[in-house]
């Protein structure tokens, strides 16, 4: 019986989380971008990139920090959606910059661009 509450229960998660990623996959907008963000975690406490324990390997990100990144675009509906990115997108896209969301895929694209105007993304630079 446990057991089968077990399965039941992980097939109403899935169904959730793939409900969710369809929404978002189907829905369609175009927009100005208003804001665009970076939220950094920390991952000290992940045991895969933890190299204190003698004999542990790390792939990937060394700097223990992830960092995801945002845009905040208001569409020609007026509505404010907050979208998830690639860093690569994030370099790219600035504010001001009018963007098209598809529907049927996850990306945006870039249908307008503003001119240039050494615009500083709020990135950490070392010095």
């Amino acid at each position: 019986m446990t057991q089968t509450l077990t399965i039941i229960g992980f097939i109403v998660i899935f169904a959730i989380i793939g409900g969710l990623y369809l929404k978002k996959k189907n829905m369609s907008f175009d927009g100005e971008v208003i804001d665009k963000d970076i939220k950094e975690t920390d991952n000290i406490n992940n045991t895969v990139n933890n190299m204190d324990r003698p004999g542990t390997i790390s792939f990937g990100n060394k700097n223990n920090v992830s960092h995801f990144y945002s845009i905040k675009v208001r569409t020609t509906a007026g509505k404010d959606i907050h979208w998830n990115i690639s860093e690569g997108k994030y370099e790219i896209i600035k504010i001001g910059d009018f963007v098209t969301k598809r529907s049927g895929t996850t990306d945006i694209e870039i249908i307008q661009k503003i001119a240039d105007t050494n615009e500083q993304s709020p990135v950490a630079r070392s010095g």
